[in-house]
């Protein structure tokens, strides 16, 4: 019927469960054997249980893989997790640089959205991919948020993930969304949670028009036209987003360039609030809605970006640029900013932060 039977040289079976070491089923050596687990003399396959673990027996081989991998038997949507020991794996496990989780019941991967406890103790949201997820969060008609770091639910406070900024009310531990009093000032948060904000807004202009700009320095530098350069659009950008307008001859010419900005950005709200060269660019921690200015000329050796998301090593700079050298609808690029630092040959720079990083 299909089975692998080990018979006795009686003709018989042994019956219960055993670990035995027979003659090999894959290796036709003279003398060559293998271990397999038997019940009632059947070898078995798949997951399977001895001596209180789980152990996975290859279905072609019938025997112990000890190969770390992710298996998914015939007729199944969502598999195993199996280490070099062949043990089954089960709770929040890493895999493929990703964290999932495997029922302690089934060992199977979870297939649907739940807020789970962990075999450390602690509780954890997993996606309907039976991953871990981090960020904003819905979950039964309430929004939460679990921090990218840790994993673990955030209980109070701000947080920035994805572009946005959001807060936790301590009281309930959800996220707050419409007008909210924090500190002694009035914020307004959408019905996602996220905060509306200048930064936002700024982010939000290069985010929208991502694969619909090209780099140019000949055409309207502010993409009204579909062509733009990094100052130019940095000061549509902002400007867009509730800075004072340029003075006359800025927007004559599409908006300031990486020099000249640099006042108008004071005026907005901005502070100077670190000078650096390649020597001294480890001591730049990027953060949210930092402005950063490469180099003290202008035309093509300067550029400017705005930090989108993330701080530290993790941060992304969102620009206008020729990184894509001018290929149509490809200008808007967000690059990790210490990869496009030193693909830049680690220019000076001049770090511009909002006085208020909140402010509506």
């Amino acid at each position: 019927s299909g089975q692998k039977v080990y018979y006795n040289t009686n003709g018989t079976t042994d019956t219960g469960r055993e670990y035995v070491q027979l003659p090999s089923l894959t290796d036709t050596t003279k003398g060559a054997t293998g271990w397999y687990l038997l019940q009632d003399g059947v070898a078995q396959k798949g997951a399977q249980e001895w001596y209180g673990s789980e152990w996975y027996f290859d279905p072609s081989t019938y025997q112990l893989l000890k190969e770390n991998t992710y298996r998914v038997e015939k007729g199944q949507k969502v598999g195993y997790l199996v280490n070099s020991n062949g043990n089954v794996l089960s709770g929040v496990q890493k895999w493929m640089g990703t964290y999932y989780y495997f029922d302690p019941s089934t060992y199977l991967l979870l297939d649907h959205q739940d807020y789970v406890k962990s075999q450390w103790g602690y509780y954890y949201m997993v996606g309907s991919n039976g991953a871990l997820v981090t960020g904003p969060v819905r979950w039964q008609s309430s929004l939460y948020y679990f921090d990218p770091s840790s994993y673990l639910l955030k209980t109070s406070g701000w947080a920035e993930h994805n572009h946005y900024v959001y807060y936790v009310n301590s009281g309930d531990q959800k996220l707050v969304t419409g007008t909210q009093t924090i500190g002694g000032v009035r914020y307004t948060f959408d019905s996602n949670g996220a905060l509306y904000s200048f930064t936002r807004r700024t982010i939000e202009w290069f985010l929208n028009r991502e694969g619909k700009l090209t780099y140019s320095m000949l055409g309207s530098q502010n993409g009204t036209d579909g062509t733009a350069d990094c100052s130019g659009a940095m000061t549509q950008a902002l400007w867009s987003a509730g800075a004072s307008a340029p003075v006359a001859s800025a927007q004559r010419w599409g908006g300031y360039n990486t020099v000249s900005i640099r006042p108008w950005l004071i005026q907005n709200g901005y502070s100077n609030v670190f000078n650096g060269t390649s020597s001294t660019a480890s001591s730049y921690s990027p953060q949210y809605g930092d402005i950063v200015i490469w180099d003290d000329a202008t035309g093509v050796d300067g550029h400017i970006l705005i930090i989108a998301d993330g701080s530290g090593s993790g941060a992304t700079a969102l620009s206008v640029c020729y990184y894509t050298e001018g290929e149509e609808g490809t200008a808007v690029q967000e690059l990790n900013y210490n990869y496009y630092y030193n693909y830049a040959e680690s220019p000076s720079f001049h770090v511009y932060r909002p006085n208020n990083w909140l402010r509506a």
